[in-house]
């Protein structure tokens, strides 16, 4: 298995007139076994602020921050998501693509591509077109957007919770996303 590295990413994303509307980290932890040198997981975590104007004044919200953990230690690889919201302000940006995306590009391929990844929808949206965006992410990250019969995805609507499974795919398409993130990758993890 090839060897891994800390590494936490700062990022900014802005509206497509320059506007900033989030700044915050995501770093990628993997735990080695230092008798064995084995990599058994790799944490996740994103720390997201987002830029909130109330009454003419502009402040960073602080969101709590993303923690999720990569069994990487016996393949199939699992990956839970049991929680991944984002603040309001930062919803139907494409952040957690942009998430998904750095994330599956630090993963050497022999790790990405025994990887499955499964989780539940539970997470109540305001409307009717973020629960859309929500479960579109969640069924193209398990595959299933792809035509992987592998993934199982059944969406959340506002009676039901929805579930995913299926091989980590990499949700991001290039250019779709009205929206410019900048990232800026820095070695180690603070």
């Amino acid at each position: 298995m090839p060897a891994l590295h800390p590494l936490r990413e700062s990022w900014s994303i802005a509206d497509s007139s320059g506007n900033l509307l989030g700044t915050g980290a995501f770093a990628f932890e993997p735990s080695i076994d230092v008798r064995t040198s084995t990599l058994l997981r790799i944490r996740l975590r994103a720390d997201i602020q987002a830029v909130v104007k109330r009454a003419g004044c502009t402040a960073l919200q602080t969101a709590e921050p993303l923690t999720l953990e990569h069994s990487v230690f016996d393949p199939p690889y699992r990956l839970h998501v049991s929680y991944f919201g984002l603040p309001a302000a930062l919803q139907a940006t494409g952040l957690a693509r942009f998430f998904w995306h750095r994330y599956c590009r630090y993963l050497p391929q022999s790790i990405l591509g025994e990887s499955v990844v499964h989780g539940v929808i539970t997470e109540v949206s305001t409307t009717d077109a973020i629960t859309r965006r929500k479960n579109q992410l969640w069924a193209d990250l398990c595959g299933h957007s792809a035509g992987d019969v592998r993934a199982k995805f059944i969406p959340q609507n506002g009676r039901m919770d929805g579930r995913f499974s299926g091989p980590l795919h990499d949700p991001w398409v290039k250019g779709r996303s009205r929206f410019l993130f900048t990232h800026i990758q820095t070695p180690g993890v603070a």
